[in-house]
């Protein structure tokens, strides 16, 4: 991820400002972990919308500790098809 932080004085107050480029697997989780912390960022991205299919991602262990700790998680396991065994051919 290429961000650029520009900070800017107001008030005896500091803010920092981060453009993140592109949308996708680490980009908006950046986005909203930034945002939780109060911290303003602007997601660029190639598209004009974001992708709603054609994706596959396999997460273990580390993967998911990271979606819970940024508070995605749980809606996400309601959401994934877990695959057991192997699979062949086209679902």
């Amino acid at each position: 991820i290429f961000s650029k932080i520009v900070k800017a004085q107001s008030s005896d107050v500091q803010k920092e400002h981060v453009v993140i480029l592109g949308g996708g697997i680490a980009g908006l989780p950046t986005a909203l972990s930034l945002h939780r912390l109060g911290v303003r960022s602007l997601v660029i991205k190639q598209s004009e919308s974001l992708r709603t299919g054609g994706t596959s991602l396999t997460l273990f262990k580390n993967g998911w500790s990271v979606l819970y700790s940024i508070g995605v998680a749980n809606y996400l396991r309601t959401q994934y098809l877990e695959i057991q065994g192997k699979v062949a051919g086209y679902i």
